[in-house]
């Protein structure tokens, strides 16, 4: 199981999932976007044989995919995990070129020369896009407003940050997962990314042994640091007795 660090669903459609097929992997990929709409690629050996968007499956789903590059809130591929079905659908590389052809695009400036470089990627032959780097450094400069930054000091009023340091009137210390706290954890987290909040979930409780790691861990699910601290706030509101 791998959970892949996108930001929108142009970067799955440029990169991941021809990868996926390159590598002639099985398994299904899970993406959910950050406003609850889940898609499902069922991958064997390699193929797409199964596609699910919005609750439509094969040519329907993937007529609906045409032209999405929806922000992308959790993206997992289970390893091994058969599709639920095959369905009718065109050959995969016919697939991934629909769906990139259809993505909007925006051109990105060179930085040093001002020319227009391509965004698009081949999803067959699967060339990295070019990224706005530093044109300098090379690197990626983070900003003190970014929440993976090394550079990011957490305090202890950080929502997010696993440093939080629990008090005496913290709610999470101490308390057991019981059935009722993993139905709040789930329902909480499936409003943000819909039906696949179960799969995380279950993943959670199977790595973690407190609820304040699940908690940590579940946030971290949430690339959108305002979601993640929403969540958090949320689930500590319905534990507060």
């Amino acid at each position: 199981m791998a959970q892949s660090q996108i930001s929108r669903f142009v970067e799955l459609i440029d990169d991941e999932l021809p990868r996926l097929c390159r590598e002639k992997r099985t398994g299904m990929l899970f993406v959910a976007s950050s406003d609850s709409r889940l898609a499902q690629f069922g991958l064997d050996q390699g193929a797409i044989v199964f596609l699910v968007f919005q609750n439509k499956r094969g040519l329907e789903a993937l007529s609906l995919l045409k032209g999405q590059d929806f922000k992308v809130g959790v993206c997992r591929f289970f390893d091994g995990q058969a599709s639920p079905a095959r369905l009718v659908l065109p050959p995969t590389d016919d697939i991934l070129r629909q769906l990139a052809n259809e993505v909007p695009r925006v051109a990105a400036p060179d930085p040093v020369s001002g020319r227009t470089r391509p965004t698009a990627a081949d999803p067959v032959s699967g060339r990295i896009r070019p990224t706005t780097a530093d044109p300098v450094s090379g690197r990626i400069r983070p900003t003190t407003a970014d929440p993976v930054s090394v550079r990011t000091r957490p305090t202890t009023a950080d929502p997010v940050s696993v440093r939080t340091r629990p008090t005496a009137a913290d709610p999470v210390s101490g308390r057991v997962l019981s059935d009722q706290v993993k139905a709040a954890l789930k329902q909480e987290l499936a409003e943000f990314i819909g039906p696949m909040a179960a799969i995380v979930c279950e993943e959670a409780w199977a790595s973690a042994s407190s609820l304040a790691q699940v908690l940590d861990a579940l946030s971290r699910e949430l690339p959108d640091p305002k979601q993640a601290a929403r969540f958090r706030q949320n689930i500590l509101k319905r534990l507060v007795p």
